[in-house]
């Protein structure tokens, strides 16, 4: 065998050593994200779980007051507004008929309600 073979073999052997290198690199890697992914979201869902308890918590701790408002106005002016007309009959030439009614119009307002309640709970 010649030295420039030898070289050319030794340089084909190292690139094929790094190569492998390489991909066990980036299993472990991929692998390594995956786990760190999936705790991360085990975390994300515990933490989520006690902001909810601590919530919880501080609803019953706190006092509770509620305000409703209630109002009743009399029904304003109703205005109904209807205009009928008899249908018009227009002929031409060749037989043609055509009839045509005017829109009719109606207009109401409904009353207004509004209702107020409150009610204060003391802490226990």
């Amino acid at each position: 065998m010649a030295l420039g073979e030898q070289n050319g073999l030794r340089v084909l052997l190292a690139l094929g050593v790094i190569g492998l290198f390489g991909i066990i690199t980036f299993a472990l890697a991929a692998a390594t994200l995956g786990t760190l992914n999936k705790r991360f979201n085990d975390l994300n869902t515990k933490v989520d779980t006690l902001q909810q308890l601590i919530s919880n918590i501080n609803g019953q701790l706190s006092p509770t007051t509620t305000t409703t408002t209630t109002t009743t106005a009399s029904p304003a002016n109703i205005t109904i507004t209807t205009t009928t007309a008899p249908p018009t009959t227009t002929t031409t030439a060749p037989p043609t008929t055509t009839t045509t009614a005017p829109p009719t119009t109606t207009t109401t307002a409904p009353p207004t309600t509004t209702t107020t309640t409150t009610t204060t709970t003391p802490p226990a």
